[in-house]
């Protein structure tokens, strides 16, 4: 995954590989205010973030314009942590909750 900023906002792209192999590639534009935007991505899919503080955000991820993923992101106060939490159900219908910290290096 890789993160870029620019006047637009925030820039990710995401390359990952399911455990049954299945691969997938996204890109994702995350402007903090609150408006949906449309993800390059397989499946008609947008994504709304919203700023809640200068070190936390929020974002909807809505596939065919049913919400399937929330997460909120939080930088920890030295910025070298990132910590995201995500709930909602897979494409089978699944329930998700996941939790993923980055450390910088």
């Amino acid at each position: 995954m890789t993160v870029t900023v620019d006047e637009r906002g925030y820039t990710i792209t995401q390359d990952q590989v399911a455990a049954d192999g299945e691969k997938s590639h996204a890109v994702i534009l995350m402007k903090p205010d609150g408006k949906e935007y449309p993800v390059d991505a397989a499946s008609p899919t947008t994504v709304a973030s919203t700023r809640i503080n200068p070190r936390t955000y929020e974002r909807v991820t809505r596939v065919s314009g049913i919400v399937a993923m929330t997460s909120r992101t939080v930088v920890s106060e030295d910025g070298m942590t990132r910590t995201t939490t995500t709930t909602g159900t897979d494409a089978q219908g699944r329930p998700v909750h996941e939790v993923i910290v980055y450390d910088r290096k």
